[in-house]
């Protein structure tokens, strides 16, 4: 218990990844379950608390957008609800500055990107694939055009 303790005091940690860490301790899931269940009345696990931090970052030092940051929460086994709330926190302006910003820097290794379809499609997947949304990707791709 004070190996987890310290363990969550040091970083944010979700529910999933203390049960992982159990598991691999070789605990039992039933005496898992009441040590996660002291982590939470204690406040070192918050699920809530651990996916506003993980859109912070991913978000603010990655440069990922929702959907790929939906995504990473998801494989943490965080609820739809609180993967919404911790997203909502995103503000739009700083959202499409941030993925202006992604594709004005890959223009820059190639300029002539944006001069024929094919270009054009490069940067659209890349966007994608950083997480971004589509009606997002075309927007800003059109005001780079202009």
């Amino acid at each position: 218990m004070a190996r987890l303790e310290e363990l969550c005091a040091r970083a944010e940690h979700c529910q999933s990844e203390m049960r992982d860490k159990l598991r691999t301790w070789g605990i039992p899931s039933g005496d898992a379950e009441k040590v996660i269940a002291s982590l939470r009345q204690h406040k070192f696990v918050d699920d809530t608390r651990y996916a506003r931090a993980y859109v912070h970052d991913k978000f603010s030092y990655q440069k990922w957008g929702r959907r790929k940051i939906a995504q990473g929460l998801m494989t943490k086994r965080i609820s739809r609800d609180e993967i919404s709330d911790a997203l909502a926190e995103i503000d739009q302006e700083e959202y499409i500055e941030t993925l202006t910003s992604l594709l004005k820097a890959k223009l820059r290794t190639d300029p002539s990107l944006l001069d024929t379809y094919e270009g054009r499609a490069r940067l659209y997947r890349f966007a994608l694939q950083r997480g971004f949304e589509s009606q997002f990707i075309s927007s800003v791709l059109k005001s780079l055009a202009n």
